[in-house]
């Protein structure tokens, strides 16, 4: 399955793209609207179903943040049970 949505704001210069899914991470402009962690959180949620996110843009002409999940998900062991752990 294959998800993409598009702005039509300023868009990402190619020099912060790279960046955008770190955690914390916040560009100069608009550090102050929220955490940095909503792009590394989705990141690692989609890795963790064995997708793919990513940004295509340019400035100027807004930005499409695409991302991909297999028809099937990975399969991963049984969670361990926490007996006896805190």
């Amino acid at each position: 399955m294959r998800v993409s949505v598009r702005d039509t704001g300023p868009g990402i210069p190619k020099a912060q793209q790279a960046r955008l899914f770190q955690r914390h991470w916040q560009a100069r402009g608009t550090a102050h609207q929220g955490s940095g962690l909503g792009l590394y959180i989705a990141c690692g949620i989609v890795t963790a179903h064995g997708g793919r996110l990513w940004v295509d843009s340019d400035e100027g002409t807004g930005a499409t943040f695409t991302f991909t999940l297999p028809e099937s998900p990975p399969s991963h062991p049984p969670l361990d049970t926490m007996e006896g752990e805190v």
